[in-house]
């Protein structure tokens, strides 16, 4: 054979094959049922490589690196956006309502929220013999006779004003806030040596606004320190009627800045002693029934929604 000859028969043999050639049959792609299959098919062929390995183990093997996809993604508020598959046969869930917008607080029975049907009467023990009073009148009665309400009396004998916040946490502790707190004290402590004029008004003022703090949706009532025909603790009547003046306008201008309300006994005066007992200082039925007669009527007054003072100025 010529030199000629061997040159292209080497040459046939060691061209490349052209790229449109027709796959042989070995490596031709895989049929479209054998797609369809997926997972199983590699399963199939991972135990077909090795008949030993456990069924599970083999799928496991083949199929850990497929993400799984979740037929729906929740939301940010946690709902899908689409009903899962798995779901699509489960009926459609009720809408929770949420509390209408517009509601008042006062219908939660929480102790940080009023209840429109409650008032407190916190003070002395002419609040204490008010409440005797009330409760065997037929005109009055322990609710005075105003219409859904509640009144609860807290009377304590002796009462100094540095006393009251203790008696106000004590009742929060057991009782939701009222839509009223009437506290009337500050009395007795008029005219003691340890407890000037300018100390006494700086320590009502700072409980009223704590307790205004403290109680947001209750109304802070300031009920006028009463006079009196003696005064235990003071150098003088004339001095003991000073200060109580200057304490009730005080402390009742600051209380109705701060949203609160007022009571002013004008028709009980100091010289007036058939409205007073013996000892000059406890009510007579007479001056129980003007100073009853008032805190109702006040009362009445701020549940209307009327003025806060009272009397109207």
């Amino acid at each position: 054979m010529s030199t000629g000859m061997l040159r292209a028969g080497s040459s046939r043999r060691s061209k490349t094959k052209s790229p449109y050639a027709r796959p042989a049959r070995s490596t031709r792609s895989m049929p479209a049922t054998d797609q369809a299959r997926g997972p199983a098919l590699a399963t199939d062929q991972a135990r077909a490589t090795d008949p030993t390995l456990p069924t599970d183990q083999a799928t496991t093997s083949s199929v850990q690196n497929i993400p799984q996809v979740p037929s729906s993604v929740p939301n940010a508020c946690g709902m899908y956006s689409s009903p899962p598959a798995q779901m699509s046969t489960m009926p459609a869930l009720e809408p929770q309502h949420s509390q209408p917008q517009g509601t008042s607080m006062s219908t939660v029975t929480s102790p940080l929220v009023a209840q429109h049907d409650s008032i407190w009467i916190v003070g002395s023990s002419l609040i204490k013999r008010a409440e005797q009073y009330a409760s065997m009148s037929t005109e009055f009665g322990t609710d005075l006779s105003l219409p859904n309400v509640s009144v609860l009396w807290k009377g304590v004998s002796g009462l100094s004003f540095d006393s009251v916040a203790d008696i106000i946490c004590d009742l929060r502790s057991k009782y939701p806030h009222p839509r009223f707190l009437v506290i009337h004290a500050g009395g007795n402590d008029i005219g003691k040596d340890d407890n000037p004029l300018s100390r006494q008004q700086k320590f009502i003022k700072k409980v009223m606004v704590n307790l205004s703090t403290d109680m947001p949706a209750t109304c802070i009532v300031w009920s006028h320190i009463l006079p009196r025909l003696y005064w235990r603790h003071a150098i003088s009547n004339m001095a003991a009627e000073t200060s109580r003046l200057r304490i009730n306008s005080s402390v009742a201008t600051l209380v109705l800045k701060i949203g609160g309300a007022s009571i002013k006994y004008v028709d009980i005066k100091p010289n007036q002693s058939n409205l007073f007992l013996n000892d000059g200082v406890h009510l007579s039925p007479s001056g129980n029934h003007e100073f009853v007669s008032t805190l109702q009527s006040a009362l009445r007054q701020f549940i209307d929604g009327k003025s806060l003072c009272y009397p109207k100025i």
